[in-house]
């Protein structure tokens, strides 16, 4: 018999080994939303913001983190920044990139695309671990 997963692992972690582990930070009405339907796919959400929604993240199966270096230590598959524009640049240039693996996908939800790619690849170029791939 398997003991059941720890409580620091979400049940679709244990379920799935195939299962993303994609990290939110910014958590807001827009990441609640993202966090959803990647549940919904059967990915396992780590979410992070600046206001406590650790409440909501415990009654939908989420691991929140009370802060984005924590969120990184656990190595996220993709880390998705869901922040305002107004707040996208001081959000990326303070994830600790060093925390994340080489092959992390980092992204953004903004729909003005030529800021965020830009910030993106000189803040992820700059990084000695991470090799950045540009999709457009």
């Amino acid at each position: 018999e398997e003991p059941p997963p720890s409580p620091s692992v979400s049940s679709t972690e244990a379920q799935d080994p195939a299962a993303l582990r994609v990290g939110i930070i910014g958590f807001g009405n827009f990441g609640q939303f993202i966090a959803r339907g990647i549940q919904r796919e059967g990915h396992a959400v780590l979410a992070t913001s600046s206001f406590d929604y650790s409440d909501y993240c415990s009654a939908h199966g989420i691991r929140f983190f009370r802060s984005l270096e924590a969120l990184c230590e656990e190595q996220p598959d993709v880390l998705l920044v869901c922040s305002s524009i107004l707040s996208t640049e001081s959000v990326i240039r303070a994830i600790p990139l060093a925390k994340l693996r080489p092959d992390t996908i980092v992204t953004d939800v903004l729909s003005v695309k030529q800021f965020p790619r830009n910030l993106l690849l000189e803040v992820l170029t700059s990084a000695t671990n991470l090799q950045p791939k540009l999709y457009l």
